[in-house]
């Protein structure tokens, strides 16, 4: 609705891009560092390890995004914040061609795509191929995206005083149903070990290393992928976000960008027969915006807003 321009969203596990993709607009999670995160409140128990949250913006398009980024980079928030980086911006090296090498990133088998994301991946891919851009099909190369999510959910729960669900149960509110989905609310789940601590960070080592071998090997300049499996869906349904919470657990930027709707017609040659989570429901979605989400090289923000704006053009067309 445009009640606003520009807004900064923060993030640990997609809540930047779900927010964006919801509502139709542009968000952008930067590498860890990047943008300053110091002061903000936090829900968890200080001094927890394991992924890092960060902040970024949502906006209307990709040059507003880009516009917050070239500011903040530059301002010397190392001055300011023990942990950013204050790297400031550098604007990518030209390139020969203007073509990209895009990775497409497959539908977890766990999690299949919702009618209306599957016919706007395929229309994005549509685009760029015409566009004379070049597009990598990556099934059978990359990490499972489930087991991403459970390994960045195990970081998540890894406080042994779980400190969350204590405000929570302080404030005699009932537990959301969302909850569910990230915590053990019945307290019996085992309490977190250190050795359980280094188990994690050596599967969250194995799979970044799959990830940069993927782009690496396969010269990517940016993988293409749903930031969710669906549009907007009910409140309290979504479930966890395997296709963001990747992006944090290995600290690569990525961003979502609008595209097309929701369109129950048109959506309807593309419904198969698998289990939907959450519920397929074309008539409460209808209409609602889509999306895409790119995912870029960690620290090489620049690049992957450079390359967003090329993409994003070319889905306007």
């Amino acid at each position: 609705m445009r009640g606003s321009i520009l807004g900064i969203g923060t993030n640990i596990a997609g809540s930047i891009r779900i927010p964006a993709l919801c509502c139709g607009i542009f968000g952008f999670k930067p590498s860890v560092g990047r943008v300053p995160y110091a002061k903000q409140a936090s829900a968890g128990r200080p001094g927890m390890t394991g992924i890092a949250p960060v902040a970024g913006p949502l906006c209307h398009s990709a040059r507003d995004a880009e516009l917050l980024l070239k500011v903040v980079f530059d301002a010397h928030a190392d001055d300011m914040d023990d942990n950013a980086l204050g790297l400031a911006w550098s604007d990518p090296a030209p390139r020969s061609s203007d073509t990209l090498t895009v990775g497409l990133f497959p539908e977890d088998p766990k999690t299949p795509l919702h009618p209306s994301m599957q016919r706007v991946l395929e229309e994005a891919v549509g685009k760029l191929k015409a566009a004379g851009h070049r597009i990598v099909d990556l099934s059978c190369k990359l990490p499972s995206l489930t087991d991403a999510a459970d390994i960045s959910f195990k970081f998540f729960r890894i406080d042994p005083d779980k400190t969350v669900l204590g405000h929570v149960s302080k404030s005699g509110e009932p537990f959301i149903p969302s909850l569910r989905f990230t915590y053990d609310l019945t307290g019996n789940e085992p309490e977190p070990t250190l050795r359980g601590l280094f188990d994690l960070n050596a599967a969250r080592a194995e799979i970044t290393g799959q990830m940069r071998k993927v782009f690496v090997d396969n010269k990517l300049d940016v993988i293409l992928a749903p930031g969710y499996q669906s549009c907007a869906v009910p409140h309290d349904t979504f479930g966890v976000p395997v296709y963001t919470v990747i992006g944090n657990m290995i600290d690569y930027p990525a961003c979502v960008i609008p595209f097309g709707h929701a369109n129950e017609v048109a959506d309807a040659k593309f419904v198969r027969d698998v289990t939907y989570v959450p519920n397929y429901l074309p008539k409460e979605v209808e209409g609602a915006p889509c999306h895409v989400q790119l995912i870029g090289r960690r620290l090489k923000d620049e690049e992957l807003m450079k390359h967003a704006k090329v993409v994003e053009q070319v889905l306007s067309k």
